[in-house]
C-alpha cells in the first residue's frame, strides 16, 4: 500500500478525530469500519466494556503491511 494512500484514509476527519480527541461515538465506528473495508485495509477491532474503574473503550489496529501496522485505543462517548 503506498504512503499516498495511508495518508488519504488516515487524514479523514473522523480518523483524526478518533486519533487526536480519542473518543468516538458507534456511528463513527461503523463508518470507520465502512471506510477501512471499503479501502481494503486489513483491522482487529478489540472492545472493552464499562466498568466501574474505566470507561468503554476499543482498540483499534490497522495493519498496512507486515511490518507496519497503527494502534490506538479510543473512549466510547456516551
Amino acid at each position: 500500500m503506498s504512503l499516498d494512500k495511508i495518508k488519504k484514509i488516515l487524514g479523514k476527519d473522523l480518523f483524526s478525530k478518533a486519533y487526536y480527541k480519542k473518543e468516538i461515538t458507534i456511528t463513527d465506528l461503523l463508518l470507520i469500519q465502512f471506510l477501512l473495508i471499503k479501502a481494503n485495509i486489513d483491522y482487529d477491532v478489540t472492545f472493552t466494556s464499562k466498568t466501574p474503574r474505566i470507561l468503554a473503550n476499543i482498540q483499534l489496529t490497522l495493519y498496512f503491511d507486515p511490518n507496519f501496522q497503527i494502534s490506538v485505543t479510543i473512549t466510547f462517548c456516551e
